[in-house]
């Protein structure tokens, strides 16, 4: 077998084990954040913090935008940016979604790293 199938059969594996991490990721995340709805371009910014055992990456965020009585006005999808180590945080910011008053932000999903710390 060559090389370059060894490693690309390392790299399927070990992305399949990454997307099963065997339940929800949401005791593992907390997300706050903050609206600033001022400027040229309004944004939501905040940051994740990563309670997991693992170093993760490719944090995609659900970012659902609600109206003043709760209901949702639109969904749209975010990124943290770079690396998240267990027990540290990442940074994101996506723009603000028109006619929302509040915002339910989680993780959507995330690929795993590695276990343990840097």
């Amino acid at each position: 077998m060559s090389r370059a199938w060894i490693m690309l059969i390392l790299a399927v594996s070990t992305t399949a084990w990454a997307q099963n991490f065997g339940g929800s990721p949401a005791p593992w995340f907390h997300v706050t954040w903050n609206n600033r709805g001022y400027g040229s371009v309004p944004t939501i910014e905040g940051y994740v913090q990563n309670a997991s055992p693992f170093r993760v990456t490719n944090v995609r965020l659900q970012i659902d935008g609600l109206d003043g009585g709760g209901r949702s006005v639109a969904q749209a999808f975010g990124w943290t940016f770079g690396d998240i180590a267990p027990g540290d945080r990442g940074y994101f910011t996506a723009p603000a979604i028109p006619g929302a008053t509040a915002y339910q932000i989680s993780v959507a999903s995330f690929d795993v790293i590695s276990s343990g710390g840097p």
